[in-house]
This record gives C-alpha cells, sequence and structure tokens, in this order.
C-alpha cells in the first residue's frame, strides 16, 4: 500500500473520531441540562406534601422569617394565588433589594 493511502486513511479515522467525541459531549450536556431542569426543590416539595394545617403553617412562617432563598420557595408555593405571590415578591424586594431572586423579579413585570 502506498504512503499516501494509509495517511489518507488515517485522517478520515481522526476526523470520524472527532465527530464521535462532539456527539457523545454534546449528548452529555444535553444529559446535564435535562438533570438540572429535572432537579426538585426539597423544601417546596415538603411544603406541598404538608397535610397538617398547624405544622403547614408553622413551616409557610419559617420561611417568610428566612432567607431571599426561603422567600423565593414561597412564592413558588403561591403560584396560584396570586395576592399572596405578590405580597412575597413585595416583601422579598423590601427585604433582600440585593439578593439575586429579588434583582431577577425586578426585572419581571407583574
Amino acid at each position: 500500500m502506498p504512503l499516501g493511502v494509509i495517511v489518507n486513511f488515517i485522517k478520515v479515522i481522526h476526523l470520524d473520531m472527532r465527530i464521535v467525541i462532539a456527539f457523545f459531549l454534546l449528548l452529555g450536556s444535553i444529559g446535564a441540562t435535562a438533570q438540572q431542569k429535572a432537579a426538585v426543590n426539597p423544601k417546596l416539595e415538603a411544603l406541598k406534601k404538608e397535610k397538617g394545617q398547624p405544622a403547614l403553617q408553622a413551616k409557610i412562617k419559617a420561611l417568610e422569617n428566612g432567607n431571599a432563598d426561603d422567600l423565593q420557595v414561597l412564592i413558588q408555593y403561591y403560584a396560584k394565588d396570586s395576592l399572596k405571590r405578590v405580597a412575597t415578591v413585595k416583601h422579598l424586594v423590601r427585604k433582600y433589594p440585593e439578593s439575586q431572586p429579588a434583582m431577577m423579579v425586578r426585572l419581571q413585570p407583574f
């Protein structure tokens, strides 16, 4: 076999390997993104699953007095109750104006 044929064969194999590697990297990044979206907030899930009214109110009160992330959980919990959600958003912006969630809220129109 001439040397040129061997060199061309190696170039084709090398190019094919780069495509395969790029494909698997793309596939891995899509999988990682899907896992991040599928991740659930354990505080929010615990709040939704709470059956007892006194325990639920205690958890809500604790979240109201918590940090900006806790208030963000309450905002997600109040997704269907717009009055409580808006009140919690205002409380978040007033209490933690420099937090990331408050900055994101200020970007979104009500």
